[in-house]
């Protein structure tokens, strides 16, 4: 442990307080990269989503997971307050952690990431980083790794599963701020496609273009959509409905993980070869299937059924998301 009480020569309290930005895997993969800094240098980790500068999860962390590490807090609660008290690093950001403007210190010249350098140890007490997933995509993981779900979140995924019965197609298609090369694909599979289809996605356009394809009666989703086009839905500004929102994203997540065949495609317009773009969150569930081992760390043990164990071909055809 790095506290210690009753002792002449007390280890310092050393804080990283995380504040990820972005889309479920741009938070993921933040909080990932913060809890392997922490574990090297002796620090804990405090994840921080619904402070006053958050553009996106705008609520706290702790409401949807259960942190399994002791030096990795999901909520700041109480703590919160003191922060403006500590000697922080980035220095600039002395006395107004707690209500710094992100407009204001770009006018200061400090623009970019609010961070610290990862790879360097520090003497004071709070390191801050403010940042959106711009990291290697298998921080996720490690976060994963460190998370378990919350009953009541489990309990409702139990319910969507029941929904969709035991064998299932699942498809992700992002396509609002990034747009998706699908259609053809998705003609071209349908054939080979039997029983239910599981769809998440950001676009009603999308749901009623698989509605065309699979039927009404086959297709299944679950996340409410806004009727906005072109908005990523962790830009959008849901008010009441965050909860519901945030809620959805990690289901769908962990429901296309479930699936016994997942179909994700790569972005339109890149012609890039080798490692086409794909949206984070289609891979995160690409990663996530072939880890059984988180799966069955993030869900309550009544699921573990439902964790498919992939096979040596499986991960054969899929070693760009075990390695890279």
């Amino acid at each position: 442990m790095w506290q210690t009480h009753g002792m002449a020569n007390q280890t310092p309290h050393r804080y990283l307080l995380c504040r990820p930005e972005g889309g479920l895997n741009d938070i993921l993969s933040e909080i990932g990269k913060c809890i392997a800094y922490g574990q090297k240098f002796g620090r804990q980790v405090i994840v921080e989503t619904n402070s006053h500068a958050h553009q996106h999860f705008k609520d706290v962390f702790g409401h949807y997971f259960n942190s399994q590490d002791e030096n990795l807090r999901l909520d700041s609660g109480p703590m919160a307050k003191d922060f403006d008290a500590m000697v922080v690093q980035p220095s600039f950001l002395a006395g107004q952690v707690n209500h710094y403007k992100r407009n204001v210190l770009a006018k200061q010249g400090h623009v970019g990431p609010l961070s610290f350098d990862f790879s360097k140890d520090y003497s004071e007490e709070l390191l801050v980083h403010h940042a959106s997933g711009q990291q290697k995509r298998r921080n996720a993981l490690i976060a994963l790794s460190h998370l378990s779900l919350k009953q009541s979140l489990a309990d409702e995924l139990a319910i969507r599963l029941g929904v969709l019965g035991l064998h299932y197609h699942a498809f992700h298609i992002r396509h609002t701020d990034y747009k998706t090369d699908f259609k053809n694909k998705v003609l071209a599979l349908a054939p080979q496609i039997q029983g239910r289809v599981f769809l998440a996605t950001d676009n009603k356009s999308v749901v009623e273009y698989f509605e065309t394809v699979f039927g009404k009666n086959r297709l299944i989703t679950f996340s409410r959509l806004p009727d906005q086009a072109g908005v990523a839905l962790h830009h959008g500004d849901f008010g009441d409905e965050t909860e519901q929102r945030n809620s959805d994203a990690i289901l769908d997540l962990i429901t296309l993980c479930l699936a016994d065949f997942y179909h994700f495609f790569p972005r339109e317009h890149d012609r890039r070869v080798i490692f086409l773009p794909y949206s984070g969150f289609s891979s995160l569930a690409a990663r996530l299937r072939l880890t059984p081992q988180i799966m069955q760390s993030l869900l309550p043990q009544e699921l573990h059924g439902r964790i498919k164990v992939p096979g040596l071909l499986d991960k054969l055809r899929n070693i760009r998301w075990l390695y890279f």
